[in-house]
């Protein structure tokens, strides 16, 4: 019934019932281990997605497992209520408070919504004093402080992405931007753009193509200052396509 090999080693070691076991477990355990990766499938596939020119070879390969989890910081931050969905004939932020220059057509519970989530997204020590300051509620549409006045053109800047730039916010799944994917509780994010000055202007060759090791280039052959061209040019923004083919030139055709 067994091999006689194991008949073999059990005569010799009469009184040693564990080196056998041990064998066989070990055995059979890759086997079922083998059984189940064919039928079930690697369970530490991976995907990769393309980052550079075609044919470069430039891509990020990251677990098919890790990939299905979202953000665990965003998962465990506590952003905001549910949105209140509107009757139809609620009162406007706009009619009701002063000086509502955006967000004023959201009706006042859904304004008071998003007014907490921006607090605990950009200041949750500090509150709503960070943009209003010690003022009595009734004063809160004074622009008296510097950060009132950035945090309209920073709502302004997260409708137009989340309007103008779906097919890249939204590539994946239907998640768009907040302040918290880039404050994630700070008041200035951690990773923000500065301007690197080249090392040597004689050395540093074609900056726009040839790279310097720098955290910002991801240590690529993209430029050092890879934002430059767009924050302080205003050159076009080309996003790479999903597609494997695209009729047309990114950032010229649209």
């Amino acid at each position: 019934m067994f091999p006689k090999w194991f008949d073999k080693w059990n005569a010799d070691n009469p009184v040693n019932i564990f080196g056998p076991a041990i064998a066989v477990g070990a055995v059979g355990s890759a086997i079922f281990a083998a059984a189940l990766i064919v039928t079930w499938g690697n369970p530490a596939q991976t995907s990769s997605m393309q980052t550079g020119p075609r044919g470069t070879g430039m891509s990020v390969p990251e677990f098919n497992v890790a990939l299905a989890k979202a953000d665990p910081d965003i998962a465990n931050f506590d952003t905001a209520d549910e949105p209140w969905i509107p009757e139809g004939d609620e009162d406007l932020a706009k009619d009701i408070y002063q000086n509502v220059q955006v967000l004023g057509d959201l009706t006042e519970d859904n304004f008071n919504r998003v007014m907490a989530a921006m607090t605990q997204w950009i200041a949750p020590e500090e509150g709503c004093a960070y943009c209003h300051g010690d003022a009595d509620l009734e004063d809160y549409g004074n622009d008296d402080l510097y950060t009132k006045v950035v945090s309209r053109r920073m709502i302004e800047m997260t409708q137009a992405i989340n309007e103008e730039w779906d097919g890249h916010v939204n590539a994946n799944k239907e998640v768009g931007v907040t302040c918290y994917t880039c404050h994630r509780g700070e008041h200035v994010p951690s990773n923000i753009w500065f301007r690197i000055n080249p090392v040597n202007a004689k050395t540093a060759g074609w900056s726009a193509n040839q790279n310097r090791a720098t955290s910002l280039s991801q240590s690529t052959s993209l430029p050092s200052d890879a934002l430059e061209k767009y924050l302080l040019e205003e050159e076009t923004i080309a996003v790479h396509s999903l597609e494997s083919r695209e009729a047309g030139v990114p950032g010229q055709d649209d």
